[in-house]
């Protein structure tokens, strides 16, 4: 049986270390950020974005530093950008599955629409300022952080859609990683 979590959060939440977690008890995750950098690499999908964004070409690969200076800053661009990445990237996600349970670890699975390909959604919520402080640590600038926030749904519309909530706040990892173990024991029963 195959058993589809959408695993969402806004920048900074903590995504990354809940499906660190996930997967050390088992779970076959998936990370549609890894899947955007690859199909960046296609020539196909390279010479799209060219057209689109000609200014974000660097000696024949596309530079993701302006690609985000560009998307983050521009609502329509953005929405260009997922238009020709997000059919693709949906593609590859369904390529990934295995028997068992998938977790689909997406920042926009609601905003792109995956979520109904999802049997449950869990959400990372972290504090504003917990996040914007990651943020910082990150080296992101200002508008940097900006951009991406106002880009992506809040937390609390996310929380709102979802199903399960994970909270992670900046505490001990191992408390973090027993509330995820719990929930994951939950799912597979449930």
């Amino acid at each position: 049986m195959k058993k589809i979590i959408g695993l969402t959060g806004g920048v900074a939440a903590g995504k990354s270390t809940v499906s660190k977690f996930l997967s050390e008890l088992g779970a076959n995750v998936i990370n549609v950020d890894q899947i955007g950098h690859k199909l960046y690499q296609i020539e196909e999908v390279k010479q799209v974005i060219f057209e689109t964004f000609p200014t974000v070409e660097e000696n024949g690969r596309i530079s993701r530093r302006k690609l985000g200076a560009i998307v983050f800053q521009d609502e329509s661009k953005l929405e260009k950008l997922n238009n020709i990445m997000i059919p693709k990237m949906f593609e590859e996600i369904k390529k990934s599955y295995i028997e068992g349970v998938n977790i689909v670890d997406m920042a926009i699975l609601f905003e792109s629409g995956f979520d109904q390909y999802c049997d449950t959604v869990v959400t990372v919520v972290t504090p504003h300022e917990v996040r914007l402080n990651r943020m910082r640590e990150r080296g992101y600038s200002p508008d940097k952080i900006k951009g991406i926030i106002e880009s992506q749904m809040t937390q609390e519309e996310k929380v709102l859609r979802s199903d399960h909530i994970i909270n992670n706040y900046d505490e001990p990892k191992h408390l973090l990683q027993k509330r995820v173990e719990i929930m994951y024991n939950y799912l597979l029963e449930n």
